[in-house]
């Protein structure tokens, strides 16, 4: 399902929750599963993105041992992956980064090298 929005908000119990809106529904994600899948904190990355999500049927046992009493609407487990547009741009940035930093290191040891051919002419 691809993401539509995202936001983090608190639920009617106090806790804080992940409201990821899609086309077909909205998922509800506690901060720990989100947490606990490697997500990033940046939400705003996941527009756009897409979602997996399987959720528990009626009668299915839960983490916390009991029984389930509603079909697809508890959330069981997820997999989420950030928007492609994001990636490319990640992607850019660290190739970026990369070049900026094999620049930098060749303009280093082109320094040295002229540094030691100096100390060298004036000991000749």
């Amino acid at each position: 399902m691809t993401i539509v929005a995202i936001k983090s908000v608190t639920s009617k119990a106090g806790r804080p929750m992940i409201l990821i809106s899609t086309p077909e529904k909205d998922i509800w994600v506690t901060v720990k599963q989100w947490q606990a899948k490697g997500a990033s904190a940046i939400l705003d990355s996941y527009v756009g993105g897409t979602i997996e999500a399987d959720f528990y049927n009626v009668d299915d046992v839960m983490l916390n041992g009991e029984k389930c009493t509603t079909a697809n609407t508890i959330l069981n487990d997820f997999s989420v992956s950030v928007s492609p547009i994001v990636s490319a741009r990640a992607l850019a940035a660290e190739q970026q980064m990369r070049m900026d930093n094999a620049v930098s290191a060749s303009a280093l040891f082109a320094r040295k090298r002229a540094e030691a051919k100096a100390k060298e002419e004036v000991q000749a």
